[in-house]
Protein backbone atom coordinates (compact mmCIF):
# COMPACT_ATOMS: atom_id res chain seq x y z
CA UNK A 1 0.00 0.00 0.00
CA UNK A 2 1.32 3.85 -0.65
CA UNK A 3 1.76 5.86 2.31
CA UNK A 4 1.63 9.25 3.00
CA UNK A 5 5.47 9.40 2.91
CA UNK A 6 5.97 7.55 -0.49
CA UNK A 7 3.63 10.92 -1.85
CA UNK A 8 5.82 13.80 -0.18
CA UNK A 9 8.99 11.99 -0.95
CA UNK A 10 7.85 11.80 -4.27
CA UNK A 11 6.73 15.49 -4.61
CA UNK A 12 9.99 16.93 -3.04
CA UNK A 13 11.61 14.48 -5.72
CA UNK A 14 10.35 16.28 -8.42
CA UNK A 15 11.27 19.89 -7.11
CA UNK A 16 14.06 18.31 -6.26
CA UNK A 17 14.41 17.72 -10.47
CA UNK A 18 13.05 21.27 -11.53
CA UNK A 19 15.46 22.97 -9.70
CA UNK A 20 18.02 21.11 -10.78
CA UNK A 21 17.05 21.73 -14.38
CA UNK A 22 16.74 25.10 -13.99
CA UNK A 23 20.08 25.68 -12.26
CA UNK A 24 21.50 23.36 -15.34
CA UNK A 25 19.20 25.19 -17.78
CA UNK A 26 21.04 28.71 -16.51
CA UNK A 27 24.32 27.30 -16.43
CA UNK A 28 24.05 26.47 -20.51
CA UNK A 29 22.52 29.86 -21.16
CA UNK A 30 25.94 31.65 -21.38
CA UNK A 31 28.29 31.73 -23.56
CA UNK A 32 27.34 31.87 -27.14
CA UNK A 33 23.51 31.59 -26.22
CA UNK A 34 23.13 34.04 -24.07
CA UNK A 35 25.40 36.57 -26.70
CA UNK A 36 22.47 35.45 -29.08
CA UNK A 37 19.94 36.90 -26.82
CA UNK A 38 21.59 40.07 -25.96
CA UNK A 39 21.77 40.18 -30.02
CA UNK A 40 18.04 39.71 -30.46
CA UNK A 41 17.11 41.99 -27.76
CA UNK A 42 18.59 44.81 -29.25
CA UNK A 43 17.46 44.66 -32.54
CA UNK A 44 14.19 44.14 -31.28
CA UNK A 45 14.89 47.49 -29.29
CA UNK A 46 16.18 49.33 -32.76
CA UNK A 47 13.13 47.97 -34.66
CA UNK A 48 10.61 49.20 -32.08
CA UNK A 49 11.85 52.96 -31.49
CA UNK A 50 12.50 52.72 -35.47
CA UNK A 51 9.05 52.54 -35.97
CA UNK A 52 8.26 55.08 -33.17
CA UNK A 53 9.97 57.34 -34.69
CA UNK A 54 7.76 56.36 -37.98
CA UNK A 55 4.56 56.98 -36.00
CA UNK A 56 5.75 60.36 -34.84
CA UNK A 57 6.36 61.54 -38.10
CA UNK A 58 2.60 59.97 -39.97
CA UNK A 59 0.91 61.77 -36.65
CA UNK A 60 2.97 65.09 -37.34
CA UNK A 61 1.77 64.95 -40.94
CA UNK A 62 -1.41 64.12 -40.24
CA UNK A 63 -1.79 67.33 -37.69
CA UNK A 64 -0.20 69.30 -40.40
CA UNK A 65 -3.16 68.16 -42.96
CA UNK A 66 -5.68 68.96 -39.86
CA UNK A 67 -4.22 72.38 -39.39
CA UNK A 68 -3.94 72.81 -43.55
CA UNK A 69 -7.41 71.80 -43.95
CA UNK A 70 -8.71 74.06 -40.65
CA UNK A 71 -6.79 76.66 -41.78
CA UNK A 72 -7.92 77.06 -45.67
CA UNK A 73 -12.10 75.37 -45.21
CA UNK A 74 -13.58 78.10 -46.10
CA UNK A 75 -11.69 78.83 -49.31
CA UNK A 76 -11.65 75.12 -50.24
CA UNK A 77 -15.48 74.73 -49.91
CA UNK A 78 -16.46 78.28 -51.01
CA UNK A 79 -19.92 78.14 -52.67
CA UNK A 80 -19.79 74.18 -53.36
CA UNK A 81 -22.79 73.85 -51.24
CA UNK A 82 -24.41 77.04 -51.86
CA UNK A 83 -28.21 77.21 -52.45
CA UNK A 84 -28.45 73.65 -51.51
CA UNK A 85 -29.91 72.32 -48.10
CA UNK A 86 -29.12 69.02 -46.11
CA UNK A 87 -30.43 66.51 -43.50
CA UNK A 88 -28.03 65.62 -40.81
CA UNK A 89 -28.81 62.00 -39.14
CA UNK A 90 -27.00 60.12 -36.44
CA UNK A 91 -27.05 56.75 -36.06
CA UNK A 92 -27.40 55.43 -32.12
CA UNK A 93 -24.47 56.10 -30.45
CA UNK A 94 -22.62 58.93 -33.02
CA UNK A 95 -19.99 61.23 -31.28
CA UNK A 96 -22.18 64.37 -31.56
CA UNK A 97 -19.04 66.86 -32.35
CA UNK A 98 -18.39 64.60 -35.61
CA UNK A 99 -22.31 66.02 -36.71
CA UNK A 100 -21.27 69.53 -35.40
CA UNK A 101 -17.70 69.63 -37.31
CA UNK A 102 -20.13 68.39 -40.38
CA UNK A 103 -22.26 70.77 -39.95
CA UNK A 104 -19.76 73.56 -39.80
CA UNK A 105 -18.28 72.40 -43.01
CA UNK A 106 -21.49 72.15 -44.92
CA UNK A 107 -22.52 76.05 -43.54
CA UNK A 108 -18.61 77.18 -45.34
CA UNK A 109 -19.52 75.71 -48.03
CA UNK A 110 -22.98 78.05 -48.62
CA UNK A 111 -25.27 75.05 -47.65
CA UNK A 112 -28.36 75.06 -45.09
CA UNK A 113 -28.31 72.60 -42.70
CA UNK A 114 -32.61 72.06 -42.61
CA UNK A 115 -33.03 69.04 -40.35
CA UNK A 116 -31.24 67.39 -37.90
CA UNK A 117 -31.61 64.36 -36.23
CA UNK A 118 -30.76 61.74 -33.97
CA UNK A 119 -31.93 58.01 -34.01
CA UNK A 120 -32.07 56.75 -30.37
CA UNK A 121 -31.29 52.67 -29.77
CA UNK A 122 -35.15 52.20 -29.65
CA UNK A 123 -35.57 52.79 -33.01
CA UNK A 124 -34.44 49.29 -33.64
CA UNK A 125 -35.63 47.36 -30.47
CA UNK A 126 -38.47 45.04 -30.92
CA UNK A 127 -40.15 45.71 -27.85
CA UNK A 128 -40.78 49.23 -29.82
CA UNK A 129 -41.68 47.81 -33.18
CA UNK A 130 -45.16 47.62 -32.81
CA UNK A 131 -45.66 51.41 -31.83
CA UNK A 132 -43.27 51.89 -34.10
CA UNK A 133 -46.01 50.80 -37.14
CA UNK A 134 -48.62 51.72 -35.40
CA UNK A 135 -47.32 55.54 -35.88
CA UNK A 136 -46.09 54.83 -39.51
CA UNK A 137 -49.87 53.72 -40.73
CA UNK A 138 -51.96 55.70 -38.27
CA UNK A 139 -52.56 59.38 -38.54
CA UNK A 140 -48.78 59.96 -39.14
CA UNK A 141 -49.19 58.39 -42.87
CA UNK A 142 -48.77 61.06 -45.22
CA UNK A 143 -51.00 61.41 -48.53
CA UNK A 144 -49.02 59.40 -51.56
CA UNK A 145 -47.38 57.12 -49.28
CA UNK A 146 -47.32 53.21 -50.40
CA UNK A 147 -45.20 51.33 -47.88
CA UNK A 148 -43.43 48.08 -48.72
CA UNK A 149 -45.19 44.73 -48.19
CA UNK A 150 -43.00 44.39 -44.95
CA UNK A 151 -44.01 44.00 -41.26
CA UNK A 152 -40.31 45.30 -40.39
CA UNK A 153 -40.66 48.54 -38.44
CA UNK A 154 -37.34 49.93 -38.83
CA UNK A 155 -37.61 49.47 -42.75
CA UNK A 156 -41.57 51.40 -42.43
CA UNK A 157 -39.89 54.11 -40.29
CA UNK A 158 -36.93 54.74 -43.02
CA UNK A 159 -39.66 54.68 -45.97
CA UNK A 160 -41.69 57.39 -43.82
CA UNK A 161 -38.76 59.44 -42.85
CA UNK A 162 -37.31 59.44 -46.36
CA UNK A 163 -40.61 60.19 -47.97
CA UNK A 164 -41.25 63.07 -45.67
CA UNK A 165 -37.87 64.55 -45.61
CA UNK A 166 -37.26 64.86 -49.07
CA UNK A 167 -40.08 67.22 -48.77
CA UNK A 168 -42.91 64.88 -50.29
CA UNK A 169 -46.39 64.68 -48.10
CA UNK A 170 -47.54 67.74 -47.29
CA UNK A 171 -45.87 71.18 -45.91
CA UNK A 172 -46.06 70.61 -42.37
CA UNK A 173 -45.64 66.58 -42.64
CA UNK A 174 -41.97 66.64 -41.51
CA UNK A 175 -42.27 68.27 -38.51
CA UNK A 176 -45.85 66.09 -37.63
CA UNK A 177 -43.93 63.23 -38.33
CA UNK A 178 -40.54 64.46 -36.07
CA UNK A 179 -42.50 65.58 -33.54
CA UNK A 180 -44.61 61.72 -33.78
CA UNK A 181 -41.37 60.29 -33.43
CA UNK A 182 -39.40 62.03 -30.69
CA UNK A 183 -42.72 61.64 -28.21
CA UNK A 184 -42.24 58.04 -28.57
CA UNK A 185 -38.43 58.24 -27.73
CA UNK A 186 -37.13 56.99 -31.00
CA UNK A 187 -35.26 60.21 -32.57
CA UNK A 188 -34.12 63.10 -31.09
CA UNK A 189 -34.61 66.34 -32.70
CA UNK A 190 -31.93 69.10 -32.43
CA UNK A 191 -32.80 72.71 -31.18
CA UNK A 192 -30.94 73.63 -34.26
CA UNK A 193 -33.00 74.35 -36.49
CA UNK A 194 -35.66 74.03 -33.98
CA UNK A 195 -38.22 73.75 -37.03
CA UNK A 196 -37.39 70.61 -39.21
CA UNK A 197 -37.73 71.48 -42.92
CA UNK A 198 -37.30 68.97 -45.88
CA UNK A 199 -33.49 68.51 -47.74
CA UNK A 200 -31.65 67.60 -51.10
CA UNK A 201 -28.54 65.68 -48.83
CA UNK A 202 -28.35 63.63 -46.20
CA UNK A 203 -25.59 63.18 -44.50
CA UNK A 204 -25.78 59.75 -41.71
CA UNK A 205 -23.22 60.07 -39.18
CA UNK A 206 -21.58 57.21 -37.02
CA UNK A 207 -18.75 56.41 -35.33
CA UNK A 208 -17.38 53.32 -33.47
CA UNK A 209 -19.07 49.92 -34.00
CA UNK A 210 -21.98 47.50 -33.11
CA UNK A 211 -22.01 44.39 -32.16
CA UNK A 212 -21.85 41.42 -34.76
CA UNK A 213 -25.78 40.83 -35.99
CA UNK A 214 -26.65 43.81 -33.97
CA UNK A 215 -30.21 44.87 -35.09
CA UNK A 216 -29.07 48.67 -35.55
CA UNK A 217 -26.91 47.57 -37.80
CA UNK A 218 -29.24 46.22 -40.40
CA UNK A 219 -31.71 48.97 -39.61
CA UNK A 220 -29.31 51.96 -40.77
CA UNK A 221 -28.23 50.17 -43.17
CA UNK A 222 -31.76 49.91 -44.76
CA UNK A 223 -32.43 53.58 -43.86
CA UNK A 224 -29.48 54.86 -45.82
CA UNK A 225 -30.57 52.31 -48.80
CA UNK A 226 -33.98 54.11 -48.46
CA UNK A 227 -32.39 57.79 -48.78
CA UNK A 228 -30.05 56.65 -51.04
CA UNK A 229 -32.73 54.76 -53.91
CA UNK A 230 -35.78 56.93 -53.48
CA UNK A 231 -34.59 60.72 -53.90
CA UNK A 232 -32.02 61.84 -50.91
CA UNK A 233 -28.57 61.26 -52.46
CA UNK A 234 -26.63 60.36 -49.01
CA UNK A 235 -23.22 60.56 -47.62
CA UNK A 236 -22.36 58.71 -44.44
CA UNK A 237 -19.42 59.86 -42.01
CA UNK A 238 -17.72 58.89 -38.96
CA UNK A 239 -14.29 57.36 -37.76
CA UNK A 240 -12.04 55.29 -38.31
CA UNK A 241 -13.59 52.68 -36.33
CA UNK A 242 -16.27 52.75 -38.00
CA UNK A 243 -14.59 51.71 -41.18
CA UNK A 244 -13.44 48.72 -39.05
CA UNK A 245 -15.40 45.29 -39.42
CA UNK A 246 -18.77 45.61 -38.22
CA UNK A 247 -18.35 49.05 -38.03
CA UNK A 248 -21.30 50.80 -40.15
CA UNK A 249 -19.21 52.74 -42.54
CA UNK A 250 -17.88 48.73 -43.36
CA UNK A 251 -21.01 48.02 -43.48
CA UNK A 252 -22.07 50.42 -46.40
CA UNK A 253 -18.70 49.76 -48.21
CA UNK A 254 -19.24 46.24 -47.92
CA UNK A 255 -23.18 46.71 -50.15
CA UNK A 256 -23.94 47.19 -53.28
CA UNK A 257 -25.50 50.61 -51.75
CA UNK A 258 -21.69 51.63 -51.96
CA UNK A 259 -22.60 52.08 -55.38
CA UNK A 260 -24.77 55.58 -54.88
CA UNK A 261 -23.97 56.27 -51.62
CA UNK A 262 -20.42 57.89 -50.39
CA UNK A 263 -18.86 57.38 -47.09
CA UNK A 264 -15.73 58.95 -45.16
CA UNK A 265 -13.82 57.46 -42.11
CA UNK A 266 -12.19 60.16 -41.16
CA UNK A 267 -15.21 62.45 -40.18
CA UNK A 268 -13.89 63.36 -36.86
CA UNK A 269 -11.01 65.60 -38.17
CA UNK A 270 -10.86 69.01 -39.76
CA UNK A 271 -9.59 67.12 -43.42
CA UNK A 272 -12.44 64.33 -43.07
CA UNK A 273 -15.07 67.38 -41.85
CA UNK A 274 -14.39 69.38 -45.12
CA UNK A 275 -13.79 65.51 -47.47
CA UNK A 276 -17.41 65.58 -46.10
CA UNK A 277 -18.86 68.74 -47.64
CA UNK A 278 -16.71 68.10 -50.59
CA UNK A 279 -18.44 64.74 -51.00
CA UNK A 280 -21.93 65.89 -50.58
CA UNK A 281 -21.08 68.60 -53.70
CA UNK A 282 -19.90 65.70 -55.36
CA UNK A 283 -23.51 63.59 -55.13
CA UNK A 284 -24.82 66.80 -56.75
CA UNK A 285 -23.51 65.57 -60.15
CA UNK A 286 -23.74 61.49 -59.26
CA UNK A 287 -20.24 61.48 -58.27
CA UNK A 288 -20.18 58.85 -55.79
CA UNK A 289 -16.65 57.78 -53.62
CA UNK A 290 -15.24 56.37 -50.44
CA UNK A 291 -12.35 58.78 -48.84
CA UNK A 292 -10.40 58.20 -45.69
CA UNK A 293 -7.81 56.14 -44.85
CA UNK A 294 -9.63 52.83 -43.89
CA UNK A 295 -10.31 49.63 -44.80
CA UNK A 296 -12.16 50.37 -48.58
CA UNK A 297 -11.48 53.76 -48.65
CA UNK A 298 -10.35 54.62 -52.27
CA UNK A 299 -9.13 58.45 -52.35
CA UNK A 300 -7.97 60.30 -49.22
CA UNK A 301 -10.49 63.37 -50.65
CA UNK A 302 -12.54 63.94 -53.54
CA UNK A 303 -10.48 65.21 -56.84
CA UNK A 304 -11.08 68.87 -57.36
CA UNK A 305 -13.96 70.00 -59.17
CA UNK A 306 -13.32 71.16 -62.85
Amino acid sequence: MISFRYHLVSIIAVFLALALGIIVGASGLRGPVLDDLHKQVATLKGENSKLRGQNDQLTEQFNNADRFASTYASEILKDTLTGHTVAIISAPGADSSIAKGIRTAVVLGGGTVTTQLSINPAWAEPSHADALIRFVTGAAHPAGLNYPDSTDAPTLGAVLLSYVLSGKGGENSLLTVARGLSQLGLVSVSDNPKVPRPAQLVVLVTSGTYPAKDKRTEAMLNMITEFSTTSLPTMVGGNLAAAQPSGLISVVRGDKVSELVSTVDDADSALGQVTSAQALAGLLTNTVGQYGTGPGAKELFPAPAK
